[in-house]
This record gives structure tokens, sequence and C-alpha cells, in this order.
């Protein structure tokens, strides 16, 4: 039977860029508020604001898949 090998530094680096998606998207989360002021219009403000808390879910979900990935990549590496 053959051993497998795999790409240690390459897999530590999938879990790198799977903490940088995280981290991004959690800052994205207050990137709406700071253009409140830009929008020019209210109605225009609470369309951007209608949107991103019903896209709050699915980003909740790809935080959490990916911090899940990154810790199990991680182990691997470790292991």
């Amino acid at each position: 039977m053959a051993d497998l090998g795999y790409d240690l530094v390459a897999l530590d680096g999938f879990g790198g860029q799977l903490r940088r998606i995280k981290q991004g998207l959690e800052a994205s989360r207050s990137l709406i508020d700071a253009y409140d002021a830009d929008f020019g219009h209210d109605t225009v403000r609470d369309a951007m604001h209608h949107f991103e808390k019903h896209w709050r879910d699915g980003r909740g979900h790809v935080e959490h898949t990916a911090e899940s990935l990154s810790t199990m990549v991680t182990e691997a590496v470790k292991a």
C-alpha cells in the first residue's frame, strides 16, 4: 500500500486564507454603516441596511464554516 503524502505548507496556507476570509466578513459588518451619510437619500440608506440585515444570516454561516475548516486544517497540519 502506498503512503499518502500531503503538502503541509499548502495546507497551512489554506488555513490562513480561511482565517482571512472570516476576518474580512467580520469586518464588513460595519462597512455599510460607514457610508450612511453618502447614500444621499434615506430610502437608499434604508434599502442598504435592509440588504445587510438579510445577508447577515448567510454571512454568519460562511464565517462559521470558514472558522471550522480553518480549525480542522490547523489541527491536521499539527498532527
